[in-house]
This record gives structure tokens, C-alpha cells and sequence, in this order.
């Protein structure tokens, strides 16, 4: 491989840490809304728990139901965010790069 190529992939494996950083970043972002919305829909459900049987059966104790359930919803998709954030191997992928420049 000729100097020129070298340095290119140099060049990208510097935007690869970048890019590394800014996904550690993500991951620790979203496993914090990821527990907010977990904590909110606990706090859902506490209320909902505490209502009076009548209540929960209502319309009121229906809509906490489907909050509860919407919740849940959001913070599976997070943590399936979160997952496929953490499933990257950035490592990897400058290694092989390395192993391309001769280095």
C-alpha cells in the first residue's frame, strides 16, 4: 500500500475514534433516558396500585393502564437502541484497518 492510501485510512481511523467517543456518549445518554422512563412508568404504576379498585376498573385506571403499557413500549425500544449501540465494536474495525496499512 503506497504512502497516499496510508494516510487516508490513518485520517479515517482518526474519524473512527471520533465516532467511537460519540457512541460511548449515545449509550450512556440512552441508558439514562432508558432509566427515567423506567422510573416514570414505576411511578405509574405505584398510582395505579394505589387506586381503589373502582378506579382501576374505570376510565382513569384504563388510561393509566395504557400509559403503564406505552412505557414499557418506549423503554424497550431504548434498550434495544441501547443494545445494538453496545454490540459495536469499534476496536475491531480499527484493527483490521491497521492490519490493511501494513501496521
Amino acid at each position: 500500500m503506497n504512502k497516499q492510501r496510508r494516510n487516508a485510512l490513518s485520517k479515517i481511523i482518526d474519524q473512527i475514534e471520533l465516532l467511537k467517543i460519540t457512541f460511548e456518549t449515545l449509550k450512556n445518554e440512552t441508558e439514562s433516558i432508558r432509566d427515567q422512563i423506567d422510573s416514570e412508568r414505576d411511578n405509574e404504576q405505584e398510582s395505579f396500585d394505589n387506586l381503589p379498585e373502582g378506579l382501576q376498573q374505570g376510565e382513569r385506571g384504563q388510561d393509566m393502564e395504557q400509559a403503564i403499557e406505552r412505557l414499557d413500549e418506549a423503554s424497550t425500544t431504548i434498550t434495544d437502541l441501547f443494545d445494538a449501540l453496545d454490540g459495536i465494536d469499534f476496536n475491531d474495525v480499527i484493527s483490521n484497518i491497521d492490519e490493511a496499512r501494513g501496521e
